[in-house]
């Protein structure tokens, strides 16, 4: 299962979540890319829950899931639906009253926001999965990415900042060397093969 970072400025994203949760005013979303999923915690539990509903692309048609019987067996919440194309699972999930958006589909519904992947250095490549692994500062140690990463794969100073502004300049990057959507997106191509920061 992989999962793209993205918000409500693509149109297809956000005319899916008008259709199911017109309600919902949050900008991240969360596609998870699958080929099944259960339907699970759609009764109240501690302040969380999740509802469901199927949307047909081809005419935006929504089958709404309703909640699972209380104290009872249901094939519909136990068993795994599987996802094909022209079908995505729009998921509105609250927990603890914070609530978010997750798109659950197939890959091939997906191909215009996976696009192609971005062509990284081996030096980018270290540098976004650095960012995206490791808190800057943490217990008054500080520059810990760079350091981690020179010791795991003697990266140099030099190079990392290069890396850092290339990839600032491609926006994987934020201004302030923090990791955007972009960026999340573009690791998930990486390889653990290719590059272990752990």
């Amino acid at each position: 299962m992989n999962t793209i970072y993205t918000d409500r400025t693509d149109q297809t994203i956000n005319a899916m979540i008008n259709r199911t949760f017109p309600g919902y005013r949050g900008k991240k979303v969360r596609v998870s890319l699958c080929d099944s999923m259960v339907f699970s915690g759609t009764q109240w539990d501690g302040g969380s829950r999740s509802q469901y509903a199927i949307l047909r692309l081809s005419d935006m048609s929504i089958v709404p899931i309703a909640a699972a019987p209380f104290m009872q067996r249901s094939a519909l919440h136990e068993n795994e639906c599987n996802l094909s194309v022209g079908f995505v699972v729009v998921e509105l999930d609250t927990f603890r009253g914070k609530d978010s958006i997750c798109i659950h589909s197939c890959a091939g519904n997906m191909q215009k926001l996976l696009g192609k992947a971005p062509d990284l250095t081996d030096d980018e490549k270290i540098v976004l999965v650095a960012t995206s692994t490791y808190k800057n500062t943490y217990a008054g140690e500080t520059n810990i990415r760079f350091r981690r990463a020179h010791r795991k794969t003697g990266i140099s100073a030099e190079r990392w900042e290069t890396a850092k502004s290339a990839l600032i300049e491609r926006k994987l990057l934020n201004r302030a060397g923090a990791i955007t959507n972009a960026g999340r997106n573009a690791t998930s191509t990486i390889s653990a093969n290719e590059l272990s920061m752990h």
